[in-house]
């Protein structure tokens, strides 16, 4: 539920929860927003299976969504949610990322969070 904010007065205003850049091993379940970037390995209509390399998690995506292409790379950004112990996202957003070099990104990832 997003975090409820006083603004102006008496009304009121949602703020959304920033999210937060994820590995899937990273992900637990004190995190709300999560953007996770990776290869679609398996999809349907319904749900997308996404591998970053470090493990793999299941998307639910919304109902009005353009089905992913198995092989495709995107970035997801959703909400975490947990079901009988295993995490899974809510997608909100799928953002095709084809052009982009993984190997190059998580290189620089890397460097950047060297400091």
């Amino acid at each position: 539920m997003p975090e409820l904010t006083e603004d102006y007065g008496e009304s009121f205003a949602f703020k959304r929860v920033p999210m937060k850049e994820k590995n899937v091993t990273d992900v637990n379940e004190r995190d709300i927003r999560v953007a996770i970037l990776g290869t679609v390995v398996n999809a349907n209509t319904e749900r997308l299976v996404l591998d970053d390399g470090t493990d793999s998690i299941e998307v639910l995506l919304q109902p009005d969504a353009k089905p992913a292409v198995q092989g495709s790379v995107v970035r997801v950004i959703g909400r975490v949610r947990s079901t009988e112990g295993a995490l899974h996202i809510e997608a909100e957003t799928v953002q095709k990322m084809d052009g982009l070099d993984i190997g190059l990104y998580k290189s620089l990832k890397r460097e950047l969070q060297r400091g």
